[in-house]
C-alpha cells in the first residue's frame, strides 16, 4: 500500500471515529472540557470496571457528572447532589481521573458548575450490556 494511501485510510478511520463518538475499548473514557462543552459529548463503554480521564483545558473550574437515570434537569439550579453516580472535578488546566461500574444504559452527563449546562455542557455516556 503507498504512503499516501495508508495515510489517506487513516485519516478517514480517524474522521469516523471522531464523528461516531468515543468507545472506551481499552477501559478507559478520555474526555476533554473546555469553555463550554465535552468533546467528545457521547461516549460509550463496555460494562465492568471503567476509568475516565477529565482534562480541563478551559480556564474555569467544570467537572463532568453522570446523572442516575430518571434524572432531569433543565438549569443547573435544579441539580442535587444526591441525583449524580459519578462526579469529576477538575480545576483549569489539570487531569483528574475516576473509576466507576455503573449498570449498562444510557446516562446523561452534565457539568454542574452554575450557568454551564445552560451553556451546552451536556453530553451522554452508554454503558453497553
Amino acid at each position: 500500500m503507498s504512503l499516501r494511501l495508508a495515510l489517506a485510510s487513516a485519516i478517514g478511520t480517524l474522521i469516523i471515529t471522531a464523528c461516531a463518538g468515543s468507545s472506551a475499548d481499552s477501559g478507559l473514557l478520555e474526555i476533554a472540557v473546555d469553555d463550554f462543552e465535552f468533546r467528545p459529548s457521547a461516549v460509550t463503554a463496555a460494562s465492568g470496571d471503567v476509568q475516565v480521564e477529565v482534562r480541563n483545558v478551559g480556564g474555569v473550574d467544570h467537572n463532568w457528572t453522570v446523572l442516575q437515570p430518571g434524572a432531569v434537569i433543565i438549569t443547573s439550579s435544579e441539580f442535587e447532589a444526591s441525583m449524580a453516580l459519578v462526579v469529576v472535578d477538575v480545576a483549569p488546566r489539570a487531569v483528574e481521573t475516576a473509576s466507576f461500574n455503573l449498570p449498562p444504559g444510557p446516562y446523561v452527563v452534565i457539568c454542574t458548575v452554575p450557568g454551564h449546562l445552560e451553556a451546552g455542557m451536556k453530553g451522554e455516556l452508554t454503558i453497553g450490556g
